[in-house]
């Protein structure tokens, strides 16, 4: 139906290229759709919004159905053809007003040096404009908006995955770019932040995406592309979590379309889509669009769980003439100590309990056994192995240990 909707008569000049350019969709939070269409206006592009329940509520077959609460950007002069209005599109609440507003890349625009413009989500009234810095970098292939540092506002992050950077030889590379515009509040924003690709020609910035907090660190974080990269060329998707000055320049992890080996180009990495917890785990999950293998591989996250380990002696201070202790099958008395280590481990859907493998090692900085100078008072060894069982949760575990110094001849 939204198809229909959108697919003015292609003899008009609005029709020009419409829907044989394709769309992008993004859905607000009240009830609304808006939809980029680059090849209106003679590929100047588009973008237009409506209300979805007027949408179903009239559906009649026709090709094209006026509603009554349409938002939509006009055609402009002829130095705007060819732009791609609507290539990419993103909604956020830019200026704390209750209502999501529009972002859409426009990556032929501005002399081919690529813009992102930002319009108000009650008129479609253009607010910012972004402007790439390099030609041809198709600045505003991909846009996302989250918040990033956690601060209350919106932040935009944009792609460029033709941009070109000089490599340690001087020499230009295609490696992609996604700028980060974090949020100051009613439509201004900081200076960008550079995350560049490390690859020649993996088209890094190709899509981004919004995953909410993965890693349950009060953080939002995001998901970059990079579809042709890897050693094979499959595709990667890296992991950028959010943190207080922006995303983390490095991946906390990398997603590789290996299994993808049969299709070439796999393309892994080509769009997707995150923030939606398909499982009902508590955790968001990851949709990864595999172009050329006409697929879309779902990566389900995982609970995280949060560990708090401690390790105590007591006494603090050890008396080498002060022997307390039975050497274990003699008479013999000994100098020693009590090592006591304690796990707390918690994690929202985690299982009831936590099982977990605990390793001692004593007098660590000295690397042959026969100069050690502590032993484990049960074994006589200076290393202590067990598997330890945590409830999720609860007050921490804790077991144990005698050590005892060894009597020097």
């Amino acid at each position: 139906c939204i198809v229909l909707f959108l697919c003015p008569d292609a003899n008009s000049p609005e029709g020009q290229g419409f829907c044989q350019a394709g769309f992008s969709v993004d859905f607000l939070k009240k009830n609304r759709v808006v939809v980029g269409g680059p090849g209106s206006f003679y590929w100047q592009g588009q973008l237009i919004s409506d209300d979805l329940s007027e949408i179903f509520a009239q559906v009649d077959g026709k090709y094209i159905t006026p509603y009554g609460h349409t938002l939509t950007t006009k055609s402009a002069s002829a130095q705007y053809d060819d732009s791609y209005l609507g290539y990419s599109v993103t909604v956020g609440d830019f200026n704390e007003d209750g209502e999501e507003d529009y972002v859409t890349g426009v990556p032929r625009g501005d002399k081919a040096l690529g813009y992102v413009n930002i319009f108000n989500g009650l008129n479609m009234e253009s607010m910012v404009n972004f402007t790439g810095t390099q030609m041809a970098a198709y600045f505003g292939h991909s846009v996302a908006a989250t918040d990033v540092n956690s601060d209350g506002l919106v932040d935009l992050l944009v792609g460029a995955p033709l941009f070109m950077d000089r490599g340690s030889d001087g020499k230009l590379r295609e490696v992609g770019q996604v700028s980060v515009y974090l949020g100051r509040g009613r439509f201004s924003f900081h200076p960008p932040q550079m995350l560049t690709g490390s690859e020649v020609y993996a088209r890094y910035g190709s899509a981004i995406t919004a995953l909410g907090d993965l890693d349950m660190d009060g953080y939002n974080d995001v998901a970059i592309s990079a579809p042709y990269g890897g050693p094979d060329r499959y595709g990667l998707v890296y992991i950028h979590n959010g943190r207080p000055q922006g995303p983390d320049s490095s991946p906390s992890q990398v997603l590789q379309g290996k299994w993808a080996s049969s299709y070439m180009p796999a393309s892994f990495g080509y769009s997707m889509t995150g923030n939606t917890d398909i499982d009902q785990n508590g955790y968001p999950d990851l949709i990864v669009g595999v172009f050329g293998a006409d697929k879309a591989v779902l990566y389900r996250a995982r609970p995280v769980i949060s560990v708090n380990a401690t390790l105590d002696m007591t006494p603090q201070i050890i008396n080498p003439e002060e022997k307390t202790c039975t050497h274990p099958g003699t008479s013999t008395l000994v100098s020693c100590f009590t090592v006591k280590y304690c796990l707390k481990a918690s994690g929202h859907g985690a299982p009831a309990t936590l099982n977990f493998r605990v390793d001692l090692l004593l007098d660590r900085l000295k690397q042959k056994e026969a100069t050690k100078r502590v032993l484990f008072l049960h074994s006589r060894t200076f290393q202590f192995a067990k598997n330890m069982t945590v409830s999720n949760g609860k007050g921490p575990a804790c077991e144990e240990q005698e050590v005892f110094l060894r009597v020097r001849k």
